[in-house]
């Protein structure tokens, strides 16, 4: 009897060990179970904001080693960001106006406002300052990345006549370049505006000629002209343009002198200014 009492304990033992094992294994399964459940349940990525992805650097099935999954931006609200001189950025202020071109808008000028001003320079050779510009006008022909041509409007004054930048000229000696109005001409269904410049203190009496091209722009309920120079190439076209139109006057005048165009009088000659000898 005490062999088989021997056996008999040694079996139960035996079991009892067995289903403590066993139960050790299957806590371990569940716990295993779970710690899978979470993880499938945290691969699901929500965004804290609304926007629009612009890039997806993990993909369903790769590991996950770290970094950025994806990118989130906001394209309902663009800004332009420019980089100013520190010669300038003094003068810019939060609030200030602002008005910018781009390729995708074409000759619509858009509208803008100062929402941010750098208070550290940006890294490079160059001292500049990051300036942040949001857009006021919307248009559904922006896209994010698109470069831009912006003006900051430092200062405004109303009911004033204007003259384009380059219309105010000095010559080499430093001496002021007046500019009248001489005539308006029609190319291409555009029209150009010259202008004849008298420098008083030139003694050869040299006459220069400024073309520009007329542009009718609105800003709200307000409308108004705005000049921009033409290049080099367009111009000697104008120009040539312009002495053609003399040359057809010409053909229609007197015997009188022309001081414009030193042909032979042309009454109404876009470059007489009326002193005919």
């Amino acid at each position: 009897m005490s062999s088989q009492q021997n056996q008999y304990e040694g079996s139960r033992d035996n079991l009892k060990s067995a289903r403590a094992s066993a139960g050790v294994a299957t806590q371990q399964q569940e716990n295993a179970v779970d710690t899978y459940q979470e993880q499938i349940e945290k691969g699901t990525l929500k965004a804290g904001i609304s926007g629009t992805v612009t890039a997806i650097n993990v993909k369903q099935g790769d590991t996950y080693a770290g970094g950025v999954i994806a990118t989130i931006q906001d394209c309902s609200a663009f800004v332009v960001s420019a980089e100013i001189d520190e010669y300038d950025i003094a003068d810019v202020k939060l609030g200030m106006k602002a008005v910018f071109k781009t390729d995708a808008t074409r000759d619509e000028q858009l509208q803008g406002e100062v929402i941010f001003i750098s208070p550290t320079p940006t890294q490079g050779s160059n001292v500049t300052y990051q300036v942040k510009v949001k857009i006021n006008s919307p248009t559904d022909r922006l896209r994010l990345g698109m470069n831009a041509k912006l003006n900051i409007i430092l200062r405004e004054t109303a009911d004033v006549l204007t003259v384009p930048y380059d219309a105010v000229q000095q010559d080499e000696n430093g001496n002021d370049v007046a500019f009248h109005f001489v005539t308006t001409l029609e190319h291409e269904g555009k029209t150009y505006v010259y202008l004849q410049g008298d420098d008083e203190n030139d003694e050869d009496d040299a006459m220069v000629i400024e073309i520009f091209e007329l542009e009718s722009e609105e800003d709200g309920d307000e409308a108004y002209d705005r000049l921009y120079p033409v290049d080099d190439d367009l111009y000697e076209v104008l120009y040539n343009k312009l002495l053609e139109e003399v040359q057809k006057q010409a053909e229609l005048g007197d015997e009188d002198a022309c001081e414009g165009c030193e042909e032979e009088s042309c009454e109404g000659c876009p470059l007489d200014d009326g002193k005919a000898e």
